[in-house]
């Protein structure tokens, strides 16, 4: 029905609107209403991403690792973040 390229741009300018509005907020009811609304915009890219990045190769081995690779290069980030901010428990 909607071509995925209109819902990534949509999704990203939502996001961009509520971070904007959420840096500017007054108090702590405004900054989390923005900050939860602005959670939609990644819930509309990051699928239309995807279906763009798939539809840009055509089926076969390279359109395969392309995806691996993505999904690799995710899982990798989160895990490094999550060390960062939550570093394990040494023993002394």
């Amino acid at each position: 029905m909607y071509g995925g390229k209109i819902i990534y741009i949509f999704g990203l300018g939502w996001m961009v609107v509520w971070a904007l509005i959420g840096g500017f907020s007054q108090n702590e009811l405004m900054m989390d209403f923005s900050r939860a609304i602005a959670g939609f915009g990644p819930a509309a890219f990051l699928p239309a991403g995807v279906m763009l990045m798939g539809n840009s190769y055509r089926p076969g081995p390279r359109k395969n690792l392309v995806r691996i690779l993505r999904e690799l290069s995710e899982h990798v980030l989160m895990d490094a973040i999550a060390q960062i901010r939550n570093p394990p428990m040494r023993n002394t």
